[in-house]
């Protein structure tokens, strides 16, 4: 511990993140202020603690997205996976829980997929299991063309968002499920005003 001269004013109270550390303050003299040895105690103290905090806020496992199967699989060759997807044809996506040195074993999350693409078809929400071992496949559909991304995200655990960007080709596919439920409505509409019609006319 350094030793700070005389004359030392009250502790002074620090407050970072909810935690309150005393640390004295270096005096009124300037040789006290000057004490080389007591501000590089005074540096180091603050620092770990910030760090230390950083640290336990920083999640462990991020999620990786790709439409290389390679991700999750064993394979005897790597080639790159293709950066372009066909508008309207289905392609593999695949997810991989990293915990930064290997995949994690042990995720049992829920992750949620989006895209920048209004109309993709895309997985719906997956929570893993242990016979995943931190690894699935999904598949999903880009529509729109030009530049696309999908992201797959596990908000409840605050993990770090996987994200999948692809050139999707060839003219503007149409989603068909997109087109069924418009023509429910319309149908709906349709017979909902048949009936006014006909009461009207019984009157």
């Amino acid at each position: 511990m350094p030793v700070v001269g005389a004359g030392l004013a009250r502790p002074t109270l620090v407050i970072i993140d909810r935690t309150i550390m005393p640390l004295r303050s270096f005096g009124t003299s300037p040789a006290t202020r000057r004490s080389p040895r007591a501000l590089k105690a005074a540096v180091w103290a603050i620092s770990g603690l910030l760090l230390s905090h950083l640290s336990a806020a920083a999640p462990s496992v991020r999620l990786i997205l790709s439409n290389d199967p390679c991700l999750i699989i064993p394979c005897p060759t790597h080639p790159p996976p293709p950066a372009t997807a066909a508008s309207g044809i289905s392609f593999g996506i695949y997810v991989l829980a990293d915990s930064g040195i290997a995949p994690d074993p042990n995720y049992s999350g829920t992750v949620n997929f989006s895209s920048t693409d209004p109309l993709a078809t895309l997985p719906a929400s997956y929570t893993f299991v242990s016979t995943d071992q931190g690894r699935k496949g999904f598949t999903a559909i880009l529509r729109t063309p030009g530049t696309q991304t999908i992201t797959v995200a596990d908000p409840v655990n605050n993990l770090v968002p996987g994200t999948l960007i692809m050139t999707v080709t060839g003219a503007a596919a149409v989603n068909t499920p997109a087109l069924e439920d418009a023509g429910k409505i319309l149908l709906g509409l349709t017979l909902a005003l048949s009936g006014l019609w006909l009461m009207r006319m019984r009157r």
